[in-house]
């Protein structure tokens, strides 16, 4: 059984790029837009990784990643954000979160 990613990502060509290149490689990826979305189809899918973007509609990364550690069915699974932001803070603030990474963005 292949493990499961949830990619949460506004950018539909970044998502589908990444989608292919992880599907590819074996793993069953789901897509969501946002972050209201993200934790509906973390609730009736169950992912074993989660990669979130920090700026999206509705609620941003960290607000998702907060809601998801502070869920016992949820708290254990690994996120890692996915950003566009290089402030040096931005780490910090991702584990504070509860990610596990964070990682950069590049064009």
């Amino acid at each position: 059984m292949s493990k499961k990613i949830l990619m949460v990502e506004n950018n539909q060509i970044l998502s589908r790029i990444l989608k292919m290149n992880l599907e590819g490689e074996g793993f069953s990826v789901s897509i969501v837009s946002n972050g209201r979305e993200a934790l509906e189809r973390i609730k009736a899918e169950a992912p074993d990784l989660i990669f979130l973007d920090i700026k999206m509609p509705d609620m941003d990364g960290f607000q998702v990643c907060r809601t998801l550690k502070e869920d016992d069915g949820c708290k254990n699974i690994a996120v890692i954000f996915f950003t566009n932001l290089t402030d040096p803070e931005i780490q910090e603030k991702c584990s504070k979160a509860g990610a596990v990474d964070c990682l950069i963005k590049t064009d």
